[in-house]
């Protein structure tokens, strides 16, 4: 029978497996490749739980719910869910074909994508506000993205090919302005009318990102454009925000009416003005 190692050789341990998987797909987070590790008794367990939910990603659909799903009540996932410190939203939004990557996103592909959007936070914003309220609080991030993205491709390409991608003869940098340009008069909105139900406060959340800026080039994809007004309103859900960052732009000038007005709605949904 050999003996326990304390919690502080444990961590030792973990950070050599850690730094020996360095190299895992981007798709697979290192503290995820630590579950293995969890059965090798009840103390290895806790601090790999502690690790592996400090941060937890939901980037599909199917995840999301699955996380709205858990029993997080009940005594075992509870103490898990003590050790989320941070959560990753990226709303997957609908996919597209190959003849819609070359032409501007429609109206009602735009309606329907908020429409995604805005139920996706809040859906998770509703899981999240039955939770107990913490002092150390999360840190949430939110962006989106479709299975159908410039950017998604091109994280598949760098995952295959390295940062070589340009000279890689299946590249077309002219399809990528292309591609890029349809989504460039598009901004997802937060609208809770168009899912028929407010979303709920959620006091746990202390920390915002909202990545929401769409930046043409090499080194610099941008995500989704989301409406600047829309992202102080999901901000106005956090009654105890203390950290909000923003990544917004707005750059097009082909509706100067439409720019402006997205402008002049910011600060008539400041959260700092928002009634509690």
């Amino acid at each position: 029978m050999g003996f326990p190692l304390p919690p502080e050789l444990i961590d030792i341990v973990l950070e050599f497996i850690i730094a020996e998987k360095i190299n895992v797909p981007p798709s697979v987070t290192q503290n995820t490749n630590l579950a293995q590790y969890a059965t090798i008794n009840r103390n290895w367990q806790a601090i790999i739980e502690r690790r592996t939910f400090s941060t937890i990603n939901i980037n599909t659909n199917k995840r999301l719910a699955e996380f709205t799903q858990f029993p997080w009540d009940q005594l075992s996932w509870s103490q898990r869910r003590s050790h989320i410190r941070k959560i990753n939203l990226i709303v997957e939004l609908e996919s597209f074909d190959a003849e819609a990557r070359v032409r501007y996103e429609t109206e009602e592909e735009n309606q329907r994508n908020s429409k995604v959007f805005t139920a996706s936070i809040q859906s998770l914003f509703n899981t999240l506000s039955e939770w107990p309220v913490t002092e150390a609080g999360i840190s949430l991030l939110i962006r989106a993205e479709s299975p159908s993205d410039l950017r998604v491709h091109l994280r598949v390409h760098l995952r295959i090919h390295g940062r070589e991608i340009k000279k890689h003869p299946g590249w077309d940098l002219e399809f990528e302005h292309l591609w890029a340009k349809r989504l460039e008069r598009s901004y997802l909105q937060f609208n809770e009318e168009a899912v028929g139900a407010q979303c709920r406060a959620v006091p746990i959340i202390t920390s915002l990102d909202i990545l929401g800026a769409d930046e043409v080039g090499w080194e610099q994809i941008g995500y989704r454009k989301i409406e600047p007004a829309s992202s102080c309103l999901i901000a106005s859900k956090l009654p105890r925000l203390h950290d909000l960052r923003l990544e917004l732009n707005d750059i097009g000038k082909w509706d100067p009416q439409a720019r402006e007005r997205r402008r002049n709605g910011m600060p008539d949904t400041d959260p700092r003005k928002m009634p509690e």
